[in-house]
């Protein structure tokens, strides 16, 4: 899992849902697409001064849809690992009418990667998987290097 946040990290698959996102190009970023904009997120991605909130793993979308409608003096970056999850979620999203998101498919341990410093005022994530065992400790989302990253991303206070 180390491996995840080193700055050369690289996303491989071989899932056909990978392409399928593809339909979904202006709202959807994919794997290393998603890396490119640290720092630039409210300027060049949603072109506003709006706040930023992100949510990790967003599953099937309920949280994010219904968030991105009660907030639309926010901007939303939601994102999830799974390909299939992910691309029946762009479908939900792509009917929405509203445009004060976009949506990563993309690993959450790679926030330092994505948003650049101080650029998030929120971060959700909603029933982490908890690894209960020993051997498995190694996969849990919160460690100190998610946290010493999720510190460095969100705004002060």
């Amino acid at each position: 899992m180390e491996r995840v946040y080193n700055p050369d990290f690289q996303y491989t698959h071989k899932n056909p849902y990978h392409d399928k996102l593809e339909e979904f190009s202006q709202f959807v970023m994919r794997d290393n697409d998603c890396e490119s904009w640290p720092g630039k997120w409210q300027k060049e991605v949603f072109a506003n001064e709006l706040e930023i909130v992100a949510e990790i793993g967003t599953g099937y979308g309920k949280f994010m849809m219904e968030y991105c409608q009660n907030h639309p003096n926010k901007n939303f970056v939601g994102m999830d690992y799974r390909f299939k999850r992910s691309f029946f979620l762009a479908k939900k999203l792509s009917s929405l009418g509203i445009s004060n998101f976009r949506y990563l498919r993309g690993r959450g341990e790679r926030l330092q990667y994505i948003f650049g410093e101080s650029e998030v005022s929120e971060i959700f994530y909603f029933f982490p998987d908890p690894w209960p065992k020993k051997r498995h400790h190694k996969k849990r989302l919160f460690q100190q290097p998610f946290l010493e990253q999720a510190h460095k991303v969100l705004k002060p206070g």
